[in-house]
């Protein structure tokens, strides 16, 4: 789950190269976007281009939320603005509430903040 850190550091490359060595292992992953992740909206999906990130691993919030109770590791690299275990309480509102990846649900959640 990629977001703002990630686009400020310029790390799309490393999380590419993250994602291929699971992929080596037998590993399936998927990529949580959040359609403000970046610098602006449609941004990660520009950057994670740029790295080579094949673009049917990107999925849109509506597709990816529900595959979190399946996943076991849930991984949050600069995102930890559009996650959000409340958001499964409330309805998607304003624009306060741009809503949030509930990455929650996964076995485990694990969070890289620069």
């Amino acid at each position: 789950m990629p977001g703002y850190g990630l686009a400020a550091a310029q790390a799309q490359h490393e999380m590419s190269e993250l994602s291929q060595y699971l992929e080596d292992r037998g590993i399936d992953v998927s990529y949580a976007i959040h359609p403000v992740a970046g610098r602006m909206p449609r941004h990660m999906n520009v950057l994670l281009a740029e790295a080579n990130v094949p673009y049917p691993l990107l999925k849109e919030m509506d597709e990816i939320t529900p595959e979190f109770d399946r996943a076991d590791v849930a991984l949050v690299v600069g995102a930890n603005d559009v996650t959000n275990p409340a958001a499964a309480r409330r309805p998607a509102g304003g624009a306060e509430d741009a809503g949030g990846l509930i990455s929650a649900l996964a076995v485990s959640c694990g969070l890289l903040r620069g």
